[in-house]
């Protein structure tokens, strides 16, 4: 059963928008995790709209959509390269937070005779 529901998620994510990635991340116990996807001149709500607009252009090119002002070229490439690159490293950044901070949880409740925190629970971004 655990297969299955990870061959349906995982079909689905042939096109990580922005949306997807914030799905599969709650799933995970993080809120919002592309709130975490900025940095110098680049908001998250930019970072955002940018991966969006490239997963909209691969959509087009994977389903053979024509578009008159579609006109790639290698410097759109490199670009969404290096952007897709900058918003794994701020996920990473984040998803490293949040580990650290449940174990932190755990041992200092298990430590001072608290009861751990209850799973499932989710954390906002703390980027």
């Amino acid at each position: 059963m655990l297969d299955k529901y990870a061959n349906e998620k995982s079909d689905k994510f042939n096109a990580p928008s922005t949306q997807r990635i914030n799905d599969l991340f709650k799933y995970l116990g993080v809120t919002k995790l592309s709130s975490c996807w900025k940095w110098q001149r680049m908001s998250d709500e930019q970072a955002a709209s940018k991966l969006d607009n490239y997963i909209e252009i691969r959509h087009k090119i994977a389903h053979g959509q024509k578009s008159d002002n579609l006109q790639l070229n290698k410097t759109h490439v490199e670009d969404y390269l290096n952007h897709v690159e900058r918003l794994i490293d701020e996920t990473e950044k984040e998803v490293k937070k949040y580990v650290e901070k449940q174990i932190n949880e755990k041992e200092t409740a298990s430590g001072m005779g608290r009861p751990e925190k209850a799973s499932g629970e989710h954390m906002d971004a703390t980027c």
